[in-house]
């Protein structure tokens, strides 16, 4: 038996065979807000769980460490960025940001790899170019507007 499944706007649905979520059929699903480049793993229930976003101006994303004397002794290199879902406590920070700043917070927040902590990825954002900053947003409101719609609406 088929299932309609929303893929992506109102007007774009798709009949597919119960199941292919757990399957793994329906990978490219709900994709379309997001960067082409984007990588997306999923849940078991079908939900995007993390996006890894490569940076199309990388020489950018590269945080320099120096020393009292100013001399560059460590460097971190960001090719990509790795996005995870918000929780609560995310989403709390988010609203409590001042508007000049919400996006950057937002962001940040979804951003959890382990070598990039919030102060280092404030410092990253102020760097990064300005598309690699909006595919970043487009991939964090990816999350906030991924839930799974079945059946007419």
């Amino acid at each position: 038996m088929a299932k309609e499944i929303l893929i992506g706007g109102e007007d774009e649905r798709a009949d597919v065979e119960e199941g292919a979520l757990e399957e793994g059929k329906l990978e490219g699903a709900g994709q379309s807000d997001l960067p082409a480049e984007a990588r997306v793993e999923y849940s078991a229930t079908g939900l995007p769980t993390k996006i890894a976003l490569p940076l199309l101006v990388p020489e950018q994303a590269v945080l320099k460490f120096k020393n009292d004397a100013g001399e560059v002794v460590r460097e971190e290199a960001y090719p990509e960025l790795v996005f995870s879902r918000l929780n609560g406590a995310d989403m709390e920070a988010i609203m409590n940001a001042s508007k000049a700043s919400s996006f950057a917070v937002m962001c940040q927040r979804a951003c959890k790899m382990p070598k990039l902590n919030a102060t280092k990825f404030n410092v990253l954002w102020k760097q990064l170019d300005g598309s690699d900053q909006l595919r970043a947003i487009q991939c964090v409101d990816h999350f906030l507007s991924s839930g799974r719609k079945t059946g007419r609406s």
